[in-house]
């Protein structure tokens, strides 16, 4: 009588375990993106709410006169914080003065723009002109 060869055996062994893990893997992957969902999910509604609490809402595309303002702002921004200006836009957002919408608007426009740049960052004194303009657009 012939011994079974032990090689094939264990490879056998070997190769299931293998189609476990990959099983188990495509599970985990499966349940990772259903989490990765319903966290993306939980984030966009906390935005949402967020930017209904937001000082500026909207993009006024309908209102010249406020789409006017709208881009003097963009150029006030530039030209005191120029490529950092999605910093200075994100923290607006963060504390609440203007939405995502504005943000990604402004940061769109202002792509657009060439201005002599005259600070690397605003001072508090450039927050509180953005403040007001930000007040402004809003009414």
């Amino acid at each position: 009588m012939e011994k079974p060869d032990i090689k094939i055996g264990k490879n056998y062994m070997l190769e299931e375990r293998v189609r476990s893990l990959e099983r188990e893997v495509t599970l985990l992957k499966v349940q990772l993106t259903k989490l990765q969902e319903v966290v993306n999910g939980l984030i966009d509604k906390k935005e949402e709410e967020e930017d209904k609490k937001a000082i500026l809402k909207e993009v006024p595309i309908h209102d010249p006169d406020r789409m006017k303002l709208l881009l003097e702002w963009t150029e006030f921004l530039l030209s005191r914080s120029g490529e950092k200006i999605k910093d200075v836009l994100e923290y607006y957002r963060s504390i609440g003065w203007i939405s995502r919408k504005v943000q990604e608007y402004v940061l769109k426009v202002s792509s657009t723009m060439k201005v002599v740049q005259v600070k690397d960052f605003p001072d508090p004194e450039d927050h509180i002109k953005s403040l007001d303009y930000i007040k402004r657009l809003s009414e």
